[in-house]
């Protein structure tokens, strides 16, 4: 019986991740009406890092986009290696002496402007998720702006989750850690008993 061989492509670049797709697996989030607390800011963390997981990234085969909203300090338990936002490669790639040159390039500006735009697909359903989830009244306006503030690309889904949520969201890191005020009140007690 004879094999067939099979020839990758040439130009093989990673499959970008749609909006649509990205929508659809983030989700509706759980509502932090009428008012953000601890409770629902955790549950609306952990579901939004459960539907992150299961997009596959680059970056992190493993872990998906959970590092796009867990805090650096516990997705570095879990990862080697820190998750960055990928760069913009350009609207063209470089320029080329030669023919071969051209085409290598090309492929790398293909498969880095693939993960760029998946990465930017992917916050930008985050955000949306984000806007609907969050009520309007806890969205604060940046600088001298009027109004209600609208999740955008340009918005980092972890800074929303810690800046915008402070300082419940603290809280909820710290619960996420296993942090509680009675746990911290008793390492202290005991520190004292020590001396």
């Amino acid at each position: 019986m004879h094999r067939k061989t099979v020839f990758a492509p040439r130009n093989m670049a990673p499959t970008t991740i749609t909006y649509d797709s990205a929508k659809v697996t983030v989700g509706t989030l759980p509502s932090l009406a009428p008012r953000p607390n601890a409770v629902n800011i955790r549950a609306l963390t952990l579901h939004l890092e459960q539907k992150l997981e299961t997009i596959p990234s680059t970056q992190s085969p493993e872990n998906g986009y959970v590092g796009l909203v867990m805090p650096d300090e516990i997705y570095a338990l879990r990862s080697p290696n820190a998750w960055i936002h990928w760069p913009d490669p350009g609207p063209h790639p470089a320029a080329a002496a030669t023919n071969v040159e051209a085409r290598n390039l090309q492929t790398l500006y293909d498969s880095n402007k693939a993960v760029f735009d998946s990465d930017q697909n992917v916050r930008r359903a985050v955000n949306d998720a984000l806007n609907l989830a969050i009520p309007k009244e806890f969205r604060k306006p940046i600088g001298n702006q009027i109004g209600t503030k609208v999740f955008t690309v340009r918005d980092d889904p972890k800074q929303i989750l810690v800046l915008e949520l402070s300082p419940m969201a603290m809280y909820a890191l710290h619960l996420y850690l296993g942090y509680t005020y009675e746990s911290q009140r008793e390492s202290r007690l005991v520190a004292e008993s020590r001396d």
